[in-house]
């Protein structure tokens, strides 16, 4: 019978190399970029939707309006919390509640 090296099961599937440092902030900057592009163009196009279903301005703009209004009211808060807390895990809780919503 041969000997055969114990595989460690905490490894299998997991892949030999991680990005580090510059490519590791690249990569996740690219899909943070990525993300926040389509997040605009739903609320750009939700706007659009708005004003050519019912013809009215104020339709655009109150769907404009309670589009940025969360952005505008909550950036000065997030800054001061994610300070504090685990910035790898924020981000990636609030794009997933953010695609949440959108959809």
């Amino acid at each position: 019978m041969e000997d055969t090296p114990a595989t460690d099961v905490r490894t299998v599937g997991v892949p030999s190399h991680r990005p580090h440092g510059m490519t590791a902030f690249t990569i996740v900057w690219f899909g943070q970029v990525v993300s926040l592009v389509g997040t605009a163009m739903s609320g750009f196009a939700l706007t659009l939707w708005a004003y050519r279903t019912t013809g009215l301005a104020t339709a655009l703009s109150m769907v404009a309006f309670f589009n940025f209004a969360p952005m505008i009211i909550m950036s000065p808060i997030a800054g001061v919390l994610v300070d504090r807390w685990n910035r790898k895990w924020t981000m990636a809780l609030s794009r997933r509640w953010s695609s949440c919503c959108c959809s």
